[in-house]
């Protein structure tokens, strides 16, 4: 919302007190020019906007490759703020290639939480090998990712979590009881005992209300067995932003961002975002696929990806 977001918890945060709520922002690394001043002229730019002094969680947002995590300029611009107090924690958020990048973000030490994808999609398991690399954790899949960030004490953000695109679509024939189909994904990720917190898009109080009415309770045999039945019938084609498309490409095409934006246009109702953000990539990058199939050939979740790239320039294209 162009900076409006931070506005308003702003006021949030002036009505009900600071040191009761914990705020996490980020900032971005875009671009060939940014620096340790840009990171650090950006997050002073969000403390105004907060009308805060400090803020409990500083991420790096949306980090796709591993060497960004140790670069020296995003290090020193943490450790310059983390001096000023301007904020308690450092993190990052990911959202392709999490098994490398988290990994990374766990064993070196530096960072104190990662935010990343993690829904009821990932009940699913790899359809079929993939290449396994020395820094990767392969098909073991993100339950064993987010046990090792545990085991070293740092904590995991889900987010991603309302996996039906984003938007919350008429799912009636899903409803349990008087739980719906939103609810039971939000059980399924909280059970998971080694998840610190959840992030989800909250649009008015009616969806906080329902938010906010499973906390504390079990996900059900019934509403297992629903979200079993949900995924069964809605997982082909689904993206979990690995990565290995991306990284096999022989075009060099940004697979993974080109999906994105797909969801973004299909499934959360950002049409308007997802064509500018697509027109600004197609401007900078190869967006032609020459139809070779190595992406379909690695990707463990057999999405059709070929297909899927051919529709996204179809429709994002302006």
């Amino acid at each position: 919302m162009n900076g409006n977001s931070e506005r308003i918890i702003g006021r949030v945060l002036k009505k009900f007190g600071r040191d009761k709520i914990h705020v996490c922002t980020k900032f971005h690394l875009r671009g060939k020019n940014w620096n340790t001043e840009s990171i650090i002229k950006s997050v002073e730019a969000s403390l105004k906007r907060l009308d805060t002094d400090y803020v409990d969680v500083l991420s790096t947002h949306g980090a796709s490759e591993k060497e960004q995590l140790t670069d020296e300029r995003v290090l020193n611009a943490f450790e310059k703020l983390k001096k000023q107090g301007k904020f308690r924690f450092q993190g990052l958020s990911c959202h392709k290639s999490h098994y490398e990048v988290i990994k990374r973000a766990v064993e070196c030490g530096y960072y104190d939480m990662v935010q990343i994808a993690y829904n009821v999609f990932d009940i699913k398991d790899y359809e079929k090998e993939i290449e396994k690399y020395d820094d990767y954790l392969g098909a073991s899949g993100l339950g064993k990712l987010i046990k090792l960030a545990k085991s070293k004490d740092v904590g995991v953000i889900a987010m991603k979590t309302l996996k039906v695109g984003g938007k919350r679509q008429n799912l009636e024939r899903y409803k349990i009881g008087n739980f719906s189909i939103y609810q039971a994904m939000l059980k399924r990720v909280l059970e998971n005992r080694d998840i610190s917190s959840v992030v989800t898009e909250m649009l008015n109080f009616k969806q906080l209300k329902e938010n906010l009415s499973i906390l504390d309770r079990d996900l059900t045999y019934e509403e297992r067995k629903a979200l079993y039945a949900y995924v069964f019938k809605n997982s082909k084609g689904y993206c979990h932003m690995c990565g290995l498309c991306e990284r096999k490409c022989p075009s060099g095409i940004k697979t993974t961002e080109i999906l994105r934006y797909l969801a973004y246009y299909e499934s959360y109702l950002k049409e308007d975002y997802a064509k500018n953000e697509y027109a600004k990539l197609k401007k900078n990058e190869k967006t032609f696929c020459t139809d070779c199939g190595e992406c379909e050939r690695v990707c463990p979740y057999n999405v059709p990806i070929r297909e899927k790239l051919k529709l996204a320039d179809r429709i994002l294209t302006i």
